[in-house]
């Protein structure tokens, strides 16, 4: 299946790249320019597909409400070229390449980053959820601008980004609230997250029943509560290596620590919150890109080259099991198909 054996080409690149003293734009470039073909060129991929395709033929009336961002994003394509595979190349492509840009600013071992993203996010995110690509892309380039101060330009990054996926902004704001907060006031914050959520799901209910009679707000509501079991895993596994990063905090600055408490404390709020709104586990993609950077920075600061190589394997095994799960597993099973092939 072509899904695998891209998988084990930027696997194979990861491992080249594991042992080499410095980060080879050539190594990572090669695995990156594979997997934004593949999310380019597909013609079936995702449940969301036909649904997106009868949105783009609806233009510009617009079946749906995707946000200002997307429907520009559709109607200039469809002015242009009139062509939805045209779409969902602009759109894959963009996607692919923000999310390798910010692998490659912040992370001495990139291409790896790119190895543990495919197996762990990329199918369901740049797949599946088109619109939350995107904006994973401008919010990974608005956390780079905060971290680098360019104040400016992470906020546009995050308007931008939530006129593609609205609840962007809900993830952008509790980033910037925790970075700026001490540790030791997390718990209250996530208390008081939960009561609001509870209390904000009782006046929507009300409001949809009452005023606003939208079936799609009506059906995320009444999802039954639930805990994704991937979503469960990968914040076991987020802990595990967290717990084992804490090993080198001499060699971690206090930037970087603050980082993996705040994704720490995020995954606990999305376990919780998810459980009570399930549609809210989605929020779970826009911190994948900073436990995959916390993965891999703990794999690079292994001194002796024998502990390296059985890290990698370990993680290669984990990440060959949680792709094709998904890929068994997801609607009855992932299909993928190019309209070029």
């Amino acid at each position: 299946m072509i899904i695998n054996s891209i998988f084990i080409m930027v696997a194979f690149f990861s491992l080249l790249e594991l042992f080499c003293n410095k980060k080879s734009l050539t190594l990572f470039l090669i695995p990156l320019i594979a997997m934004a073909t593949l999310v380019s060129v597909r013609s079936i991929g995702g449940t969301d597909y036909d649904v997106y395709k009868l949105y783009f033929e609806s233009i510009p009336d617009a079946i749906y409400s995707y946000g200002i961002g997307y429907y520009s994003l559709n109607y200039i394509t469809k002015y242009l070229f009139n062509d939805f595979n045209m779409l969902i190349a602009i759109s894959g492509m963009s996607a692919v390449l923000m999310q390798g840009w910010y692998f490659y600013r912040n992370s001495d071992k990139p291409t790896l980053c790119l190895m543990m993203f495919y197996a762990v996010g990329f199918i369901w995110l740049d797949m599946v959820l088109i619109r939350q690509s995107i904006a994973a892309g401008l919010l990974l380039i608005a956390a780079d601008c905060f971290f680098k101060r360019k104040v400016i330009l992470a906020i546009i990054s995050i308007i931008v980004a939530t006129m593609f996926h609205e609840v962007a902004i809900i993830i952008a704001l509790a980033g910037v609230v925790l970075y700026k907060i001490d540790s030791k006031h997390y718990v209250k914050i996530l208390l008081v997250s939960i009561f609001s959520l509870w209390w904000l799901k009782m006046v929507v209910v009300y409001l949809n029943q009452s005023i606003l009679h939208n079936g799609n707000i009506e059906a995320y509501l009444n999802e039954p509560s639930f805990i994704s079991g991937s979503l469960l895993i990968d914040f076991i596994f987020t802990c595990f290596i967290y717990f084992l990063s804490r090993s080198q905090k001499g060699l971690i600055h206090a930037k970087e620590y603050k980082i993996y408490q705040i994704i720490i404390f995020l995954g606990i709020g999305i376990l919780i919150i998810s459980y009570l709104l399930p549609v809210m586990a989605r929020l779970s993609e826009y911190i994948k890109f900073f436990y995959i950077l916390m993965t891999v920075s703990y794999i690079s600061r292994q001194d002796r080259a024998v502990n390296k190589m059985l890290i990698f394997i370990i993680l290669f095994i984990y990440c060959v099991v949680r792709l094709n799960l998904f890929l068994t597993q997801f609607d009855g099973g992932f299909i993928y198909r190019s309209y070029i092939a």
